[in-house]
């Protein structure tokens, strides 16, 4: 019902309402998913430059061609002009884009310094990011390779769970779920709640019940649905540094 009338509303012009249609159809709530739909009300957004739904809209766009419709090379001009507007999320995505070679030439100066700002407004993932960069930077040996000792500590800060399971940091379920991290979880409150929460409580579950058979056949079944799930939304396995 609620749809019947943001579209009735949208078709008058209503700003709101194409907001209100776009983020549910980008995220298939209550309504099925219809990218095309949240792509087109997305774009009206952005052209009838409405100073109250321009930037909501910039990012939710930016995000649907990163975790729904793979297209990094349409992604990142959307997140440059969010991050240069001031956005802390998309500035942090912006970095990664720099750091992976997004829909970009890849170049870390570029990560850094926009993690750099994403980190001035409190980001704890940029700030962490920019720790492991720089750490690696000091650890390369001049030959071409990373230090072991700094490329296991960067590894054994995030997703412990599901590397514990799986038995690797990088490896496709783990590189799909570091994705729903970044694109999906992290750019929420309460999704950066569940972040913080997981990162203080897994550590020491992992240590007690990490080696026992029952924890790793529970959270293989769990894991391996999930990664199903999220492959199905888009996200992807192939390999990805965070």
């Amino acid at each position: 019902k609620a749809t019947e009338w943001f579209e009735k509303a949208a078709a008058k012009g209503n700003i709101q309402s194409k907001s209100n249609l776009a983020d549910m159809y980008a995220e298939g709530e209550e309504v099925p998913a219809d990218y095309q739909r949240a792509e087109k009300l997305y774009r009206e957004i952005i052209d009838s430059k409405d100073e109250t739904y321009y930037d909501d809209a910039l990012f939710g766009l930016a995000l649907l061609y990163t975790t729904k419709k793979n297209d990094n090379n349409k992604a990142f001009p959307l997140w440059k002009e969010s991050a240069q507007r001031g956005n802390e999320d998309a500035q942090f995505n912006l970095g990664l884009c720099y750091h992976n070679g997004w829909g970009t030439a890849q170049d870390d100066e570029q990560a850094l310094y926009w993690w750099g700002q994403a980190a001035a407004q409190g980001n704890k993932r940029a700030k962490h990011n920019i720790e492991v960069l720089m750490s690696e930077r000091i650890s390369y040996d001049g030959g071409g390779s990373y230090g072991k000792s700094t490329s296991e500590t960067s590894k054994s800060g995030g997703c412990y769970i599901a590397t514990a399971v799986y038995g690797s940091y990088d490896c496709p379920q783990v590189w799909t779920l570091r994705r729903f991290r970044d694109y999906r979880l992290a750019t929420s409150w309460y999704g950066r709640i569940f972040i913080h929460a997981y990162y203080a409580i897994s550590p020491t579950i992992v240590k007690w019940f990490g080696r026992t058979e029952w924890f790793n056949r529970f959270w293989k079944v769990t894991l391996d649905k999930m990664v199903e799930t999220l492959k199905k939304q888009g996200y992807e396995d192939r390999p990805y540094r965070d």
